[in-house]
């Protein structure tokens, strides 16, 4: 996805977001661009006085004005990138960490789909609420599944996936996640 914001300075973006002081707090990048997705395609403009703070973090502070101004137009770049890339309907790759099949890449990608769907959870009025039942459910289910979400609350209702089946499931969805997330923007254009 180009992202508005030069690699190196999507590198320094990254950089700040991890570390020590804010690793934990800010959202790590893989989670930004899921959650930066989601605000941006979000059925009402969700202002950057309302996104700003999730993504960095409450209480974020910094060491200075500059390194303030410097984040700050580094976080609207990686926003105008995505915006314009979903927009453009192409040229659209998710920052995910680690090599497909490890531990690695699968926590990037629930972290990725974790942060979407903290966007999503921005969007006064809801999704939900302006969305048919089965409309709400087709763009947002693989977020469910892709995140963990879908697992746990299964879980806790005592029953299971098989785990094959989780598998397949989670292969076929991480596939066209991208399909998805354009779909969704589509939707609320």
């Amino acid at each position: 996805m180009k992202s508005g914001i030069t690699p190196a300075e999507l590198d320094r973006l990254e950089d700040f977001l991890v570390s020590p002081p804010r690793i934990g707090r800010a959202l790590a990048l893989d989670a930004l661009q899921g959650y930066l997705c989601a605000v941006a395609s979000s059925p009402q403009l969700i202002e950057p006085a309302r996104w700003l703070p999730v993504a960095l973090g409450k209480g974020i502070e910094f060491d200075d004005p500059v390194e303030a101004s410097e984040i700050l137009r580094l976080l609207m770049g990686f926003h105008q990138g995505i915006v314009r890339a979903l927009d453009a309907g192409g040229d659209f790759a998710l920052i995910l960490y680690g090599d497909d099949g490890t531990p690695e890449a699968t926590r990037s990608l629930e972290l990725w789909t974790e942060g979407y769907l903290l966007g999503v959870s921005l969007a006064n009025p809801s999704w939900q609420s302006l969305a048919s039942v089965d409309d709400f459910k087709r763009m947002i289910l693989p977020f469910y599944l892709l995140s963990g979400r879908m697992k746990e609350n299964l879980q806790e209702e005592g029953k299971r996936f098989d785990a094959r089946t989780e598998q397949r499931l989670r292969e076929e969805t991480s596939q066209s996640l991208i399909g998805v997330v354009m779909e969704n923007w589509r939707f609320w254009q």
